[in-house]
């Protein structure tokens, strides 16, 4: 019997810090290349980041806050560190299309990370702008995406993105949708002019846009996305109607309502379903994501108790003790 595909679902973003007293302590971490990813393919029992919440299988984004290039580079890392060594992996398993980490390092005691954010419905929570100087402005993060999780706290409202971003210290890891890429692919791919080419799409801003026939054929509309999902043509009856350039006086209009349904209004609907099912399947997913692991409490001691016998055993300075132990309850 053929097994089903796993369905999507949302990645889980896990921040993990440990401390090695030196180069040659034994982290216990491996890792592989797999369909394009480094992947964590090995974590020792009873080792250092055996006692975090990274798992086998999990995709490595960032080591020190330095982009992998292949896992002989994030092995170097790992190995050439001393003291604090942090790991950013992602869940593996398909995810659904669009969706995307970054990773940013904000300083100690900035309370601006140059974000704003505002609801799209109950659930989903919009990146609004983005301040040009903040550490946010030269990621791929775009006004209009969708703010999933940041540090692996689930954001359903505004209210919580502000707080969990002023909170977080050091790297901040945040999962979006790119709601942007997914409205631009949308329309270059509903939207062919009569000759079956890519009509011309110009984006005004993240919410309309003009598309017209690339060979100066009769499509030439302005959507406008709303915060439900859906869009609308603004001005329907300039495609509706049209001048006669050979009608006589009074006779000034032709009517092109059978051309706009099956040319234009058809479009907009496949649009449309696109639009709402990823909608959709996001709100789903975020009701139905578990925010953290079920044995995170038990996980949080685990750590503790190693850093405790570390600074028994003289391993950790009381400094370096009450820092690390600082970074557990921000993690």
């Amino acid at each position: 019997m053929v097994e089903a595909p796993a369905l999507p679902s949302l990645p889980r973003v896990v921040k993990a810090t440990i401390v090695k007293e030196n180069k040659k302590t034994k982290t216990g971490i491996g890792f592989k290349k797999k369909d394009q990813a480094i992947v964590i393919n090995k974590i020792s029992e009873g080792s250092l980041f055996g006692g975090t919440d990274l798992q086998v299988g999990y995709e490595c984004l960032s080591v020190n806050g330095q982009t992998i290039r292949d896992p002989k580079h994030a092995l170097k890392i790992v190995m050439d560190s001393i003291g604090e060594v942090t790991l950013i992996a992602c869940s593996g398993g398909p995810r659904p299309q669009g969706t995307a980490v970054t990773i940013v390092k904000k300083k100690q005691g900035d309370y601006k990370p140059g974000l704003w954010f505002r609801p799209l419905n109950k659930v989903l929570v919009r990146i609004s702008d983005i301040d040009e100087s903040g550490p946010f402005a030269n990621t791929s993060i775009r006004p209009g995406d969708v703010c999933l999780s940041i540090n692996n706290t689930l954001i359903t409202d505004p209210g919580t993105a502000s707080q969990t971003m002023k909170r977080a210290e050091g790297l901040v890891a945040m999962l979006y949708f790119s709601l942007t890429a997914l409205r631009e692919n949308a329309v270059e791919k509903i939207f062919l002019d009569e000759n079956r080419k890519p009509c011309v799409v110009s984006w005004l801003n993240e919410d309309l846009c003009t598309v017209k026939s690339a060979s100066g054929g009769l499509i030439n509309i302005t959507l406008r996305f709303h915060e439900d999902g859906t869009c609308e043509d603004v001005a329907p009856w300039k495609n509706m109607f049209s001048r006669d350039e050979d009608a006589g006086e009074g006779e000034d209009t032709i009517i092109h309502l059978h051309w706009y349904n099956k040319h234009i209004d058809h479009r907009i609907q496949q649009l449309n379903k696109i639009l709402m099912n990823n909608m959709s399947f996001l709100e789903r997913s975020m009701k139905t994501t578990d925010n953290g692991s079920p044995d995170a409490a038990d996980k949080l001691m685990m750590n503790l108790t190693r850093l405790a016998d570390m600074h028994r055993k003289k391993l950790l300075t009381t400094e370096e003790f009450s820092q690390a132990k600082a970074k557990l309850f921000t993690l």
